[in-house]
């Protein structure tokens, strides 16, 4: 990866659909600690990725124009960069699972932070991912509350359920929304915690438990 910003490193792109070679590729390509956590939580092992489906991710990258040839290895740019910039130096994974009835996943999410960038990555048919390069001026907190009340607003009686881990521990919280329009939050951990008012909660205090469970900010709870 170059040394540029990466977080300028997509040049405006918002949606960017990676197959499964090429994010092989870019997990193998970085491999490290938080590489591995991201490729669990990506539900991809790139150590099982035969040479064969790791030069088709690299040529497919290459074909896409997400990647140049510089002394005969692959130069990432645009969105591959920042993926690989991201899933190589997160610190935060966040699940989010999109629920219409009990037990139904409608869609889900993975939005993975880096101190630098965050990306939001959609799974979608065969392995593949949709991922979402988050603004700058977007708050992980606030992209999840857009992606929450996007779904919301075609699902009223859907429930939203959302899955933190970091270095240091996991945190999970469950969002609906009341006939009034109110946030229901339900957890055992400090995320639920941090609104220290039982529900409903209005949008600030949701906001204040999903920077907790995001690790936006520390929690005083005890």
């Amino acid at each position: 990866m170059s040394e540029s910003n990466p977080a300028t490193a997509a040049n405006g792109e918002t949606y960017v659909a990676f197959g499964a070679a090429e994010v092989s590729y870019i997990l193998a390509r970085y491999p490290g600690e938080a590489t591995t956590r991201s490729a669990a939580m990506l539900r991809v092992d790139p150590g099982a990725a035969s040479p064969e489906v790791l030069a088709a991710g690299a040529s497919s990258l290459l074909a896409h124009e997400l990647g140049t040839v510089e002394d005969g290895l692959l130069a990432l740019s645009g969105a591959a960069e920042l993926l690989a910039y991201t899933v190589s130096q997160a610190t935060h994974w966040t699940e989010v699972a999109f629920f219409v009835e009990r037990e139904q996943v409608a869609d889900g999410a993975l939005i993975i932070q880096a101190p630098l960038a965050t990306m939001i990555l959609q799974p979608r048919a065969l392995g593949t991912w949709l991922a979402m390069v988050k603004r700058p001026e977007v708050s992980p907190r606030e992209a999840v509350m857009m992606l929450t009340g996007a779904f919301l607003v075609v699902h009223p009686d859907g429930v939203v359920f959302l899955a933190a881990e970091t270095p240091d521990g996991s945190d999970a919280l469950f969002l609906r929304r009341d006939n009034d329009g109110r946030w229901d939050i339900a957890g055992e951990g400090a995320a639920s915690r941090a609104t220290a008012a039982a529900s409903p909660a209005s949008d600030p205090e949701v906001l204040r438990a999903l920077d907790v469970l995001m690790g936006s900010t520390p929690s005083s709870a005890g």
